[in-house]
């Protein structure tokens, strides 16, 4: 099945509720067992990324250009390898 490709699946039809509520994103968190600052939010719509902020969870807009956004999420990863 699909959602074994992933550490953890959260279908908002499932839990009642979709982005950008801040539940989701909690829910999310929790299925994963992490914290805000161990996760980074990629989402195509600015207004979905304020709340996953509030969580802790650092977040990068995407737009049409994949490598910008690649680059972003790898500058993101380096600085939190460098931190560990």
């Amino acid at each position: 099945m699909w959602e074994d490709a992933f550490d953890a699946v959260i279908l908002s039809e499932l839990e009642g509720v979709r982005k950008p509520s801040t539940f989701i994103y909690q829910q999310a968190l929790n299925a994963l067992e992490l914290t805000g600052p161990e996760c980074v939010f990629v989402d195509d719509h600015a207004e979905n990324l304020p709340p996953a902020e509030a969580l802790g969870i650092r977040t990068i807009h995407h737009t049409t250009d994949p490598e910008a956004t690649a680059q972003q999420l790898d500058a993101l990863l380096e600085r939190a390898a460098t931190r560990a």
